[in-house]
């Protein structure tokens, strides 16, 4: 750091507020640019360090140095914020993350490319639709619930029923809102079609790229599991080792030390991408819960899933298998080597 530009970049959608220090510590540019004028900018620089917060925007702009020969140092917000000093503005913000990229102990945050960032756009598309799901089959069934007409939890009974209560004319149901909801249901017919899509969509994600094609392989993780995987971890070089990936995961307990003394808490819910780790711990869950029924099994993984589950629960076994998978995922993403059942 000390041979080259720092260049802060304060990130935007259209005004963009750099500083940049010289390599005796020394601010030689303060000042605000619009998209084109960061492009020249960055073009023209010298091999520099380039930091920014990992926010919108902040991918295409890491690509964009580091191919006129900058290395990029992504920042968590969360952790820029004790840098800055004074009020909220551009020019603080920036200068914090000028700070902050100089502190060595500063944790990065993971610098996607774009095949990975694709394959997160994908999941959280097929997120939405699903979400969008569920609302409309929950408000279709409010509103029938305040005429007195109930339909069973599912979205195959809402399907096969909801034609036979629209078709009642004994029910009581308006006109008007007849119609209604059956565009509310056609929306959600619709809904279920771009899902459809989205899953023949993983599987030939599953097929085509060649890391997820290895995660599948690993127990608890499906298509989806594999892909939220890939598209987090990359090939691992962003973590130390699995414990760390674990701890970003939020698979690991909430640590709070003093005077020698560690106390350990709960699985942390602050500072972890919940949804991401909702969508792993759904694939541990499903693999607990077979391997609670199953009266005999012969794996040692799944031995010891077995007697953890007796012991704690199916909670902490779930949580427990995630971790330990979150290591396998990042040492085989790592190593880019095959999973070997143990």
């Amino acid at each position: 750091m000390a041979k080259r530009n720092l260049i802060a970049i304060d990130l935007a959608k259209n005004s963009f507020y750099v500083v940049v220090e010289d390599r005796h510590g020394r601010i030689k540019l303060s000042r605000t640019m619009t998209v084109k004028q960061l492009e020249r900018f960055l073009a023209r620089q010298a091999e520099s360090l380039v930091a920014m917060e990992a926010c919108g925007t902040a991918h295409h702009w890491t690509w964009f140095a580091e191919r006129h020969g900058h290395q990029v140092k992504l920042l968590p917000p969360q952790h820029v914020v004790p840098y800055r000093q004074g009020h909220k503005t551009d020019q603080t913000d920036a200068l914090a993350i000028l700070e902050a990229a100089k502190r060595p102990q500063c944790k990065e945050a993971v610098k996607k490319t774009p095949e990975q960032l694709e394959l997160q756009i994908l999941l959280e598309i097929r997120e939405r639709y699903i979400d969008q799901k569920r609302r409309l089959s929950n408000a279709i069934r409010s509103y029938l619930l305040e005429f007195g007409i109930r339909i069973p939890k599912g979205y195959a009974s809402l399907q096969s029923n909801l034609y036979a209560v629209l078709e009642d004319a004994e029910n009581g149901l308006p006109m008007r809102l007849r119609a209604l909801l059956d565009q509310q249901y056609q929306s959600f017919k619709a809904a279920d079609a771009e899902v459809r899509q989205l899953d023949r969509e993983l599987a030939q994600v599953i097929r085509d790229v060649e890391p997820c094609r290895r995660l599948v392989d690993i127990e608890g993780v499906g298509p989806v599991a594999a892909v939220t995987y890939y598209s987090g971890i990359g090939d691992g070089s962003a973590f130390k080792n699995g414990r760390e990936t674990a701890a970003w995961i939020g698979a690991t307990p909430q640590q709070y030390s003093t005077g020698g003394v560690a106390n350990i808490g709960h699985i942390r819910k602050r500072n972890v991408d919940r949804h991401r780790r909702a969508i792993l711990m759904q694939g541990a869950l499903s693999l607990v819960y077979r391997v609670d029924k199953d009266p005999a099994p012969k794996t040692p993984k799944h031995q010891w899933l077995k007697a953890l589950i007796e012991r704690r629960g199916h909670r902490v076994a779930t949580v427990a298998l995630l971790n330990k998978n979150t290591r396998i995922a990042w040492a085989m993403l790592r190593s880019g080597e095959a999973y070997v059942a143990a």
